[in-house]
């Protein structure tokens, strides 16, 4: 689902906007890993005289529970990034000031309206030591740290009003066009531009 968000004229000038996130696109690598290793463990402790019919009921609880634990992590991995992306929102506008979260930051108070990203750009740099097993997979699960961050970060977008020394979260998690958008027809209900 991409983001969006709605208007609403409640009269006076003032404008109700209200976002709606994109939702976090799913976690790669993890996800599959746990759900193939659950399976593996299922599947690698039968015992040989279990037969025919244990072999049917490790199958059927493979399939059963192997997607399970793959949503489960994608769910995990959603719900920490939800953490620094707050989503959503919902706030008032009017020519003279925004009220937002039970504060209102008047016009002449405002400093400025910016987007920017939810998710802290941190640098993380890959270190390959070849000849190992272990030294592949820390390399493998770090390529998808950062395949991970990147997917998450294009859906991030928040849109902050500075005042006082501090910002106030108005809406977020936004694509980049849509924080724009919203950054724009906020502007214009101040009169900023």
């Amino acid at each position: 689902m991409d983001s969006s968000y709605q208007q609403e004229q409640l009269g006076d000038g003032r404008v109700r906007f209200t976002v709606t996130p994109a939702s976090v696109p799913p976690a790669s690598g993890a996800p599959f890993v746990l759900a193939a290793l659950f399976v593996l463990i299922v599947l690698g402790t039968m015992n040989r005289n279990e037969g025919g019919l244990g072999l049917i009921v490790r199958l059927a609880l493979s399939v059963f529970v192997a997607p399970r634990i793959h949503r489960w992590t994608n769910q995990w991995f959603a719900k920490g990034v939800d953490k620094v992306r707050s989503p959503g929102g919902e706030f008032v506008v009017s020519p003279t000031a925004i009220e937002a979260k039970g504060a209102t930051i008047t016009r002449e108070a405002l400093h400025r309206l910016v987007v920017r990203n939810g998710i802290p750009d941190v640098q993380e740099y890959g270190v390959v030591q070849t000849g190992s097993m272990q030294s592949a997979m820390a390399a493998g699960a770090q390529n998808d740290r950062l395949a991970n961050r990147a997917k998450a970060t294009t859906v991030s977008y928040v849109l902050c009003a500075e005042a006082g020394g501090r910002a106030t979260v108005l809406g977020g998690g936004m694509t980049e066009v849509t924080a724009n958008g919203l950054l724009t027809d906020v502007s214009r209900v101040l009169r900023l531009d």
